[in-house]
């Protein structure tokens, strides 16, 4: 054998420190992403769930009887530990300027899980007044777990239009932290 074939072989069967590099290089962040996840991965004290809306659209209804709206609440599942505890849905609405005033609100369906709340509610006293209709969970607030949701079925009569949706909501530990927002309902064509 030649000097240079035993050179060349000898280059061929052993590792390069270039490749011990590279190849620790990969196995880092493998190792560190590794230990960073959580002990309980599926679950997050520090994060709080976010309250959905749905079924925000309404067409009006002036010069005509009752028309129920729905509308549905969902806790999203985003891997917090914490509850959604649901105090109140308030609609700020205006009387329709057709026809006769005529006082008229309630819970469409499920009487078992909401009730209208007259005491805390501001009816409009005048043809085409505003108004504001107050809905509460029977029994005191509700709360939504997991990805639970609940759908508050309404009707109010001869009303023009609904400005917004105020639900009052709270989570976190000890119900401290704030998960109600206003929602402006679409006003959909008949």
């Amino acid at each position: 054998m030649t000097e240079n074939t035993v050179a060349r072989s000898r280059a061929h069967s052993h590792i390069s420190r270039r490749r011990v590099v590279q190849g620790a290089a990969w196995s880092v962040p493998a190792v560190l992403v590794a230990t960073a996840a959580p002990a309980f991965a599926g679950s997050d004290p520090n994060a709080y769930p976010i309250l959905l809306q749905t079924n925000t659209g309404y067409v009006p209804n002036p010069g005509e009887s009752q028309q129920h709206i729905e509308l549905t609440l969902q806790r999203q599942d985003n891997n917090s530990t914490h509850d959604i505890q649901i105090v109140s849905v308030s609609v700020y609405f205006t009387q329709d300027n057709n026809g006769q005033f005529k006082e008229s609100l309630g819970v469409s369906n499920d009487t078992s899980t909401w009730t209208y709340n007259a005491g805390a509610s501001t009816m409009p006293t005048t043809v085409g007044g505003s108004g504001i209709a107050v809905f509460n969970p029977v029994g005191g607030p509700l709360v939504l777990s997991g990805s639970s949701a609940t759908t508050l079925d309404f009707n109010i009569n001869r009303f023009e239009s609904i400005e917004k949706i105020v639900i009052e909501a709270y989570t976190g530990p000890s119900w401290s932290v704030n998960a109600g927002y206003e929602v402006v309902p679409v006003k959909l064509k008949k």
